[in-house]
């Protein structure tokens, strides 16, 4: 069995549970698009730092960025100093691993930690 899947292309998938009595439950959904990011055309790197707790970000930096699990759940918003070429974010609490979205208002970064 598995309990998580990631990293699933668009299109339609279809989910079928058995339980020991041999009850099916069978559901079909659709992917309209598969959960990643492009980052070839960003003037912007970032790297991760788990035994300090910080995400750097370096280049052409927004203003507000939100770092969001991949439900979309908010886990922490940030605000960057206007001018600055580097920025440091905090996380706040320890995450289990797992893929998160760093979003700002026109670039968004998948991290894995």
């Amino acid at each position: 069995s598995t309990a998580d899947i990631f990293d699933l292309n668009a299109g339609t998938y279809q989910l079928e549970v058995m339980d020991a009595n041999g009850c099916a439950f069978v559901e079909v959904f659709s992917v309209s698009s598969a959960l990643g990011f492009d980052n070839t055309e960003v003037q912007t790197t970032l790297k991760y730092f788990p035994e300090a707790g910080t995400i750097q970000i370096t280049g052409a930096l927004e203003s507000n960025y939100k770092l969001v699990d991949v439900s979309g759940k908010t886990i922490q918003e940030y605000t960057v100093e206007p001018g600055l070429e580097t920025a440091e974010l905090y996380i706040s609490k320890a995450l289990p691993s797992g893929t998160y979205i760093l979003t700002g208002i026109t670039k968004s970064f998948k991290l894995n930690i």
